[in-house]
C-alpha cells in the first residue's frame, strides 16, 4: 500500500469506435469499469474505446485525442 489515493478510473478499451459510422459498440463482454470503480467506491470517469481511426497516429500532437473525442472531420 503507497497510502496514493485513488481518483477515479477510466475504462480504457471500453467499446469499438466504427470506422465508418462513427457509432461505438462493446469490444468486450460486462461493464468491469463501472464495476472496479464501485468496489473501490471511486467514481468512473472515462470509458475511452478503442478507435481504429487512431491507430499509427500517436506521433501527431493530438491525432489520437481527435480521432477519439471527434471521429468525423469536416475537412
Amino acid at each position: 500500500d503507497t497510502g496514493v489515493p485513488v481518483l477515479g478510473i477510466v475504462e480504457n478499451m471500453s467499446g469499438y469506435a466504427c470506422g465508418t459510422c462513427d457509432t461505438i459498440g462493446p469490444l468486450f463482454a460486462g461493464d468491469a469499469g463501472s464495476r472496479l470503480a464501485a468496489a473501490f467506491d471511486v467514481p468512473l470517469l472515462a470509458r475511452i474505446p478503442f478507435a481504429p481511426k487512431a491507430s499509427g497516429m500517436s506521433w501527431l500532437p493530438g491525432a489520437v485525442v481527435d480521432a477519439v473525442l471527434r471521429p468525423t472531420s469536416s475537412a
